[in-house]
């Protein structure tokens, strides 16, 4: 443009151009706050599922550990339990000596890794996250005495595998 050239006019939008996008903008954010929240309460549903299915499974082994009153059902307890995890695929038990001596793993290994409860609350109520291998994981551990005189208690560790829940959320998300 030359020098002598009008400059172009404003570009001023109606009232009712105005008014839609303040609408859009406002619906929008109504809308991705509503979805973030029903998000949030999914997945806190989630926990709260995979707490109770956890403290389930800790109680059955509650209440097998304190009927173990010799080494020898002691060294029977990891079947009895192991039996006990059967037809859930995705549960995993972990059950360690105070020396750190394993007495029930899983097959695959995957309490490996930072699983470990931060400071001494081993009672079963610190629901822990942790990865490995591309695998998420929730868990609880708790400290369980046997009926064996003098003898230290055994931690005992349940988790599961929340793939389902996360491809359940990853669909909610992209919907």
């Amino acid at each position: 443009m030359n020098a002598l050239s009008p400059l172009p006019p404003k570009f001023r939008l109606s009232l009712t151009a105005r008014l839609t996008l303040l609408f859009a903008l406002g619906a929008s954010v109504v809308l991705l706050g509503l979805g973030w929240l029903i998000s949030q309460s999914i997945e806190r549903h989630f926990e709260d599922l995979d707490r109770e299915a956890l403290q389930a499974k800790l109680m059955l082994a509650h209440h097998a550990v304190a009927r173990v009153t010799s080494t020898a059902e002691l060294v029977r307890l990891p079947s009895l339990l192991g039996d006990a995890a059967t037809g859930h695929h995705d549960l995993l038990m972990q059950i360690t000596t105070v020396d750190g001596q394993t007495l029930l793993a899983p097959a695959n290994g995957e309490f490996s890794g930072d699983w470990r409860p931060t400071g001494p609350a081993a009672d079963g109520g610190q629901l822990l996250h942790w990865s490995r291998g591309g695998q998420r994981f929730r868990g609880l551990v708790s400290e369980m005495s046997t009926s064996i005189p003098g003898a230290p208690p055994l931690q005992v560790a349940v988790a599961v595998d929340i793939a389902h829940h996360e491809v359940f959320m990853d669909a909610l998300r992209q919907t």
